[in-house]
């Protein structure tokens, strides 16, 4: 899953990445603006004990590799010789969720129990790269073992958030919790006080990375040999305990209000930055000429996004009705590592260029 996560492309297994980022591993209007009310915090959240929502997301992201530089020891391979470097890579999942709330306060739930309905997705890549490689296209299917699963979320005050927990009679191994977010609502990117329409203010950036991946890490993998692989740089990453930091803006605009229902327009203007330099451990990648031994001195992942998104929230009932997203994807991979193969040494430097688009789904009912 749009950080260990699907839209965290660092940790994506398509065989250019096993070759190269494994190296590197390293976001009549005026006739309604004259009669809209003004809503004095009406836009909150709210929540009924014994009430169940259903949510399901879709969510795809297609990013084309357009440019790479690689030197070796300071000198660079001219493009000439790196081959047909275009090709697409495409991912895609999909979630349904069952939310029941036990106990409610202050119009959040405080006890729900989240059933993982359906979680499942594909990854695909084709041409460029493979294509040079003498490899064929590659899709390979997603997969979680918390689909059919039940967790619990308790809301805790102090830290205002919610821990996740089994049910006694779950097998589930406990790790799968990891990262996963109780708070499906969205209502953070809601207006604090008073709101007319035609309004506008600021979003933490912060929440642009859900956005993209709603309900966290939920652990989709490919179900093949490549998931031990997936799980171990994952584990790095996560050991690194590195976040990323956010800057740009995200803004929301009240832009209408209709049949108690109101649309909100998020413009998405982001800056990602994780830098994981000095934070990875060594690893090992066997080769058919051996085994290299892969230190990564620098690993940077920058990331810009730019678009748009919609949430329709229902006025009375204090929650989300749907929310949709669709942003252009700048990506940059840059990574230094010393390999080490049979004893000689060496320094690689690459800088990995990708462009695409991300589209988010997400209903209620």
């Amino acid at each position: 899953m749009l950080a260990g996560a699907f839209f965290r492309s660092i940790t994506q297994l398509e065989p250019i990445r096993s070759m190269l980022v494994k190296a590197s591993l390293l976001g009549a209007a005026a006739a309604s603006v004259l009669f809209a009310p003004t809503l004095a915090e009406s836009l909150t959240r709210n929540a009924a004990e014994g009430e169940t929502r259903v949510r399901t997301i879709e969510a795809s992201r297609e990013m084309s590799l357009v440019d790479m530089v690689i030197r070796f020891d300071g000198e660079e391979i001219p493009a000439d010789q790196l081959g047909d470097i275009e090709g697409s890579q495409t991912d895609s999942y999909s979630v349904v969720v069952s939310d029941t709330f036990s106990s409610v306060a202050d119009g959040r739930a405080t006890k729900l129990t989240r059933t993982y309905t359906t979680l499942g997705g594909e990854s695909a890549m084709e041409g460029g790269m493979l294509a040079a490689m003498g490899a064929e296209d590659s899709s390979k299917e997603l997969s979680s073992e918390l689909e059919g699963e039940d967790v619990i979320f308790t809301w805790d005050g102090e830290e205002e958030d919610y821990v996740a927990s089994l049910p006694e009679e779950s097998t589930l191994d406990e790790d799968l919790l990891e990262d996963l977010l109780g708070d499906y609502e969205f209502a953070e990117l809601l207006p604090d006080g008073d709101i007319e329409v035609g309004a506008e203010w600021d979003i933490d950036p912060a929440f642009f990375e859900f956005m993209v991946e709603p309900g966290g890490e939920m652990h989709l993998k490919p179900s093949d040999a490549d998931a031990n692989e997936y799980d171990e740089m994952a584990e790095q990453i996560e050991e690194a305990g590195v976040e990323p930091t956010y800057e740009g803006t995200l803004k929301g605009k009240l832009v209408s209000v209709e049949e108690g229902v109101a649309k909100i327009e998020i413009t998405i203007e982001i800056e990602m930055t994780l830098d994981l330099s000095g934070e990875l451990e060594p690893m090992t990648q066997d080769t058919p000429m051996g085994e290299l031994e892969i230190n990564p001195v620098e690993v940077v992942v920058e990331r810009t996004a730019e678009g748009t998104g919609t949430l329709m929230w229902h006025v009375a009932k204090g929650r989300l009705i749907s929310f949709t997203m669709e942003a252009d994807v700048t990506e940059v991979n840059t990574s230094n590592v010393e390999i080490d193969f049979g004893g000689e040494t060496m320094e690689q430097f690459q800088e990995l260029t990708q462009e695409g688009s991300i589209e988010v789904s997400y209903t209620i009912e």
